[in-house]
């Protein structure tokens, strides 16, 4: 009862309850059928809840390695050859004026427009010819290690 007097001490002193969240607090209403402060983070969760704890083992990350590229310049592919370590990214940006595609057996760009790019990962050995399907006389080959 003496929290509940409170609890309207306070509630008739600051005026009624906010509808808006501060960025450090959040009304949640669970305090007594009514609106109760809760200390958040920032980005909006309880403070102590398991998605604001971070273990040390989990705050650390390998770093991933620079995706290999290739080149889609004056109607070919440059280099026309990569080697590659398995699980390696190959970005392909297309630096012509008009649109290409890098298509295998195994993967298909569809249309890259100027400017745009596509990125394949290599999770296989192997070599892997790729052509432009819109200009078949471009062709390259990725070969995974």
């Amino acid at each position: 009862m003496v929290a509940l007097l409170v609890y309207l001490g306070v509630k008739s002193m600051y005026g009624p309850p906010s509808t808006t969240a501060s960025p450090a607090f959040t009304d949640n209403g669970e305090n007594f059928g009514g609106p109760s402060i809760v200390p958040t983070s920032s980005s909006g969760l309880p403070l102590g809840s398991p998605m604001n704890l971070v273990s040390p083992s989990t705050a650390t990350t390998s770093p991933s390695p620079e995706p290999e590229t290739v080149s889609i310049s004056n109607f070919k592919f440059v280099p026309d050859s990569l080697a590659v370590k398995q699980g390696s990214t190959v970005v392909f940006t297309n630096n012509d004026s008009v649109a290409h595609t890098v298509t295998s057996a195994t993967f298909d760009s569809g249309p890259i427009q100027p400017g745009g790019s596509f990125s394949q990962v290599f999770a296989q050995k192997g070599t892997f010819a790729y052509k432009c399907s819109i200009h078949p006389m471009m062709t390259g080959t990725i070969i995974v290690k």
